[in-house]
C-alpha cells in the first residue's frame, strides 16, 4: 500500500509541476524536449515528461529524490530478476536558467509502463492484442494511412493477413516514436514530418489511439 501511495504522491506532484504539452521510421532527435514515448523493437519504452518548472515553489533535487524513491519502491515490489523494470534516467532543466523540466524513465515493457503510470498502453502484434482482449470490431474506428489518402476500419485488423502486424494502443497526449514504419493511424492521431505520431487529440479510453505498423 505504501508503494501505491508513493506512486500517487509523485504522480500528483508531477501534475502540479508539469504541463503536458508527436512514419517512415521516426527520426529520434538528439535532444528530446517534448512529452514523448520512444518504443524500441523489443518493446522497451523510454518516456519523457516535459513541462513548466517554477523554481519559486519547487526544488529540482526534491523532485528527483521523490522520483528515485518511487522507482525503487516499484522495483522492490514487482521485480523478479536482476533487471530493473523501471529506471529513472534523468531529471533536468535542459536550458540553463530555463523554466522547463524534463523527466525521463525507461521501462522494460509496455505492460510495465501501463502498470507504473496507470496510462493505457499496448504494444505487440494484432494477434497478441486480440488475445489480450482487444476487440477491434467493437472499436469501430477509421484508420488512415500516414498520407491520409487510404483508409480501413479497425475491424479490418481482424483479417488473417493483419495478425502479425505490430500495433500500438494508447490513450494519452504525447508524441510517439515507433520502431517500424507506420502504416495506419486512427483519426485522433497525426503523422508529423519527422515520422513521429502526435496523439494530442485523444479520444476517451474506450476509443484509444490506434497506430498500425508496417511490420
Amino acid at each position: 500500500m505504501r508503494e501505491l501511495h508513493n506512486r500517487k504522491q509523485i504522480a500528483g506532484w508531477m501534475l502540479c509541476l508539469l504541463i503536458f504539452a508527436g512514419c517512415g521510421v521516426a527520426k529520434i532527435p538528439d535532444t528530446v524536449s517534448d512529452a514523448s514515448l520512444i518504443i524500441d523493437k523489443d518493446g522497451g519504452i523510454t518516456s519523457y515528461i516535459a513541462g513548466v518548472f517554477d523554481r519559486d515553489y519547487y526544488d529540482l533535487n526534491d523532485l528527483k529524490k521523490m522520483a528515485q524513491e518511487e522507482v525503487a519502491a516499484y522495483n522492490t515490489a514487482n521485480q523478479t530478476g536482476e533487471r530493473a523494470l523501471v529506471v529513472l534516467k534523468d531529471v533536468q532543466v535542459p536550458e540553463a536558467g530555463g523554466q522547463s523540466v524534463l523527466v525521463s524513465y525507461s521501462y522494460d515493457s509496455a505492460d510495465t509502463y501501463q502498470d507504473y503510470t496507470g496510462n493505457l498502453f499496448f504494444y505487440g502484434t494484432v494477434d497478441e492484442a486480440r488475445k489480450a482482449g482487444w476487440q477491434f470490431e467493437e472499436l469501430n474506428q477509421m484508420l488512415y494511412d500516414t498520407k491520409g489518402k487510404k483508409s480501413i476500419v479497425s475491424k479490418d485488423l481482424s483479417a488473417a493477413n493483419m495478425a502479425k502486424k505490430h500495433v500500438i494502443l494508447l490513450a494519452e497526449g504525447t508524441r510517439v516514436y515507433c520502431p517500424y514504419k507506420v502504416a495506419y493511424i486512427s483519426e485522433s492521431a497525426e503523422a508529423l514530418d519527422d515520422g513521429s505520431i502526435a496523439t494530442a487529440g485523444v479520444l476517451p479510453t474506450e476509443y484509444p489511439v490506434i497506430i498500425v505498423l508496417d511490420k
